[in-house]
């Protein structure tokens, strides 16, 4: 059960991630070619007692990967 605590982290997590992946997806002008770049993000939670740091970013992984299954530009928090 996730509690109010961690409610508000994924939340600010999310709308940190949110931001990031607006800006990423700015258009940029290079020699008179607009590139537009997409961005799926992954986001694990913290803190979580007697995980080691590789498991928690092997969690955002995770939640990254699946995000690319479901298309671009996607946010997923790992659950």
């Amino acid at each position: 059960m996730i509690g109010q605590d961690e409610t508000i982290a994924i939340d600010h997590a999310s709308q940190i991630a949110s931001k990031l992946k607006e800006t990423i997806g700015a258009p940029v002008l290079i020699d008179n070619i607009s590139i537009k770049i997409s961005a799926s993000i992954g986001i694990s939670v913290l803190p979580k007692p007697n995980k080691k740091p590789q498991d928690i970013l092997k969690e955002a992984d995770e939640a990254m990967y699946c995000s690319k299954n479901q298309g671009k530009c996607i946010i997923t928090t790992f659950q």
